[in-house]
Order: C-alpha cells, then sequence, then structure tokens
C-alpha cells in the first residue's frame, strides 16, 4: 500500500520513536507492517472511515468523583482547576484497566462530562 492511501496511517506514532518524550513499547503494524502503533489508542475523535478494525466494539464508561471544598468565585474555580488532571489520569487508569479486562486495545470518541455541584 502506498503510505498516504494506507487506512492505518492515523492510528501510527506520528513521531520517531527513538526521541520519543514518553516511555513507551511501539509495536509493529498489523495491518500495514511497516508503521509503529502503541499499546493503547485513546482518541477523542470517532473512528474513520475505511479504517480496519479487528473484533467487535462495545460501550465502555468509567466515573471519577472528587468532593468540592465550600468555597465561591475565584477560589472555586482555582480548587477545580487543580482537581482537573487528577481526574483525567483517574479516567485514564480506568479506561486502561476495562481495556485489559475486555482484551481491547482502543477506545475512539471520547466524550467528557464534568458536573459540579455544591457541597451537601
Amino acid at each position: 500500500l502506498a503510505d498516504e492511501f494506507n487506512p492505518c496511517k492515523p492510528c501510527h506514532i506520528p513521531y520517531n520513536v527513538q526521541s520519543s518524550p514518553f516511555n513507551i513499547t511501539p509495536h509493529t503494524c498489523s495491518v500495514c507492517g511497516s508503521g509503529k502503533v502503541p499499546d493503547i489508542l485513546l482518541t477523542t475523535i470517532d473512528i474513520l472511515p475505511n479504517t480496519p478494525v479487528n473484533g467487535n466494539g462495545c460501550f465502555i464508561q468509567v466515573q471519577a468523583f472528587r468532593t468540592k471544598k465550600k468555597q465561591t468565585g475565584e477560589n472555586s474555580a482555582r480548587d477545580i482547576g487543580q482537581q482537573l488532571p487528577f481526574l483525567e489520569y483517574e479516567i485514564h487508569q480506568q479506561l486502561s484497566h476495562k481495556l485489559r479486562i475486555k482484551g481491547m486495545n482502543a477506545v475512539v470518541g471520547i466524550r467528557y462530562e464534568l458536573c459540579v455541584g455544591e457541597t451537601a
């Protein structure tokens, strides 16, 4: 397959693996045999047309909760902003765990919903 028409190219690692800032173990793409792919692929976009898929997909849902301090205004916004990286990390951990349990290696169309409520 010509590289520009390769349907699996969006799943390939887009940079030189040896100079990667991340500790990853790339694998050879099973579709084209030449590109490198990560262990797990997490994307916010839906799957592209003509992208090769092995197996069946399923819906995966995870939830993360934090208690909100009783603050208002800027202090409340600052507290929420400081908690976001920890929430995202927990969501990533849960997604990775559920993928391993199901024997899958990709999540496409990730959607987040953040709800901030008052404390009791």
